[in-house]
């Protein structure tokens, strides 16, 4: 009887053994142990550190402006605009200082005040109607497409 329970004892450590090299042992078997490490938290890689430029701020970032002021990114609108086949590209970047902040390859812009015009209100539309109800924006921008206005001259 004791020679039975030995050998029925080895039999199951090959069998334990064989199951062990074909589960872990093939391709991916490999693999088995990462996931597992990373699961029970042995084989966390560090992420890797990011050093912010203004070109690629994300809601989150921190910046410390010149005159001692921290403030963070709420948001960040990417703005492209084609005119005759040229592409021109920025991005608003809206600060919890209530600032916006506008990246544009001509240069960066630093909006420290601004107004929310209700849709229907008096001053939006005067922004927003057509060229001939008087209508800034929209003046504007057909002057721009038509090129008719005259270039500014410095002295």
């Amino acid at each position: 009887m004791d020679s039975l329970g030995t050998l029925i004892l080895l039999v199951g450590v090959i069998l334990v053994v064989g199951l062990a090299i074909r589960v872990f042992g093939g391709p991916s078997g490999m693999d088995i142990f990462r996931r597992a490490r990373r699961v029970f938290g042995q084989d966390r890689a560090p992420a890797p550190l990011r050093e912010p430029t203004l070109q690629d701020l994300r809601p989150g970032d921190a910046i410390s402006f010149w005159d001692g002021q921290d403030v963070v990114v709420d948001n960040v609108v990417q703005c492209r605009e084609e005119i005759t086949g040229r592409a021109s590209t920025w991005s608003w970047v809206l600060l919890s200082s209530g600032q916006t902040l506008e990246v544009a390859p001509d240069g960066n812009v630093l909006y420290t005040a601004s107004e929310v015009l209700p849709q229907g209100s008096e001053a939006f539309y005067s922004l927003t109607a057509e060229p001939e109800h008087g209508g800034a924006l929209k003046l504007f921008e057909a002057r721009v497409r038509d090129e008719s206005i005259a270039p500014s001259r410095c002295s």
